[in-house]
């Protein structure tokens, strides 16, 4: 069903989806975060088949550096400035990125359905994402050991295709990682507010485009879902 809240494919995609030549984040990465998260986070939420697993791993630590912190945020903008400080980014434009983000968490089953009209991805990524953001409700309510297995299932299938390209792989492993530590997060830290539809497809429209903004995006979702802040 669709939200009144509509973010043109243009804007939605007004990144160039492939631009991005960075290299991704990987487990075996030295950034801090990445070490401070490997040594503070419960093993049972990681995969370490998937070689994308940074993803879920600096999201938990960003998730503790907030939480840890004495932030106030009252609306978008101390958000995103929050975001950006926590991930020793520079600041970006701020304008579109909120529309987009907005879309995400008030229609986010829309907003995700034009992102894969407009990503370019294969017919097989687009399924396999959107299995898993479409489970992604019933996910959460199952023990997080069932749910777990069911991810990794998905992860294997992607790990294994043959006709995936790498950065349709990277797309879904970083997807699957942020979404298996997301419920370890409200299974076992006993809070919900990182448990949202909205604050992964915020992570999925990032992930077209970079690692940095994978992250990015489902942080200032989550922050703001936390501090009941309509964005």
């Amino acid at each position: 069903m669709k939200s009144i809240i509509s973010v043109p494919v243009g804007i939605l995609l007004g990144i160039s989806l492939y631009a991005c030549t960075a290299e991704p984040l990987k487990t075996h990465d030295t950034d801090p975060a990445i070490i401070m998260a490997q040594k503070t986070i419960s093993m049972p939420a990681a995969n370490k088949a998937n070689p994308y697993d940074a993803s879920g791993l600096t999201y938990r630590s960003l998730l503790f550096n907030y939480k840890s912190g004495n932030y106030t945020p009252s609306d978008f903008t101390d958000i995103d400035a929050i975001v950006h400080s926590l991930m020793d980014t520079p600041s970006t434009a701020a304008t579109a990125k909120q529309m987009l983000l907005s879309s995400c968490v008030n229609d986010p089953i829309g907003t995700f359905d034009d992102l894969l009209m407009g990503s370019g991805l294969s017919s097989q990524a687009g399924m396999l994402l959107s299995e898993m953001i479409g489970s992604y409700d019933a996910l959460g309510r199952l023990p997080f050991d069932d749910a777990y297995t069911e991810i990794v299932a998905l992860e294997n299938v992607t790990l294994l295709s043959p006709t995936l390209s790498e950065n349709e792989q990277r797309i879904i492993l970083s997807v699957a990682s942020i979404i298996r530590f997301s419920l370890y997060h409200s299974c076992c830290a006993d809070t919900d507010w990182g448990k949202s539809v909205g604050n992964i497809v915020a992570a999925a429209a990032g992930a077209v485009t970079s690692e940095q903004l994978t992250l990015e995006y489902i942080m200032i979702t989550s922050i703001a879902n936390l501090e009941k802040i309509q964005i």
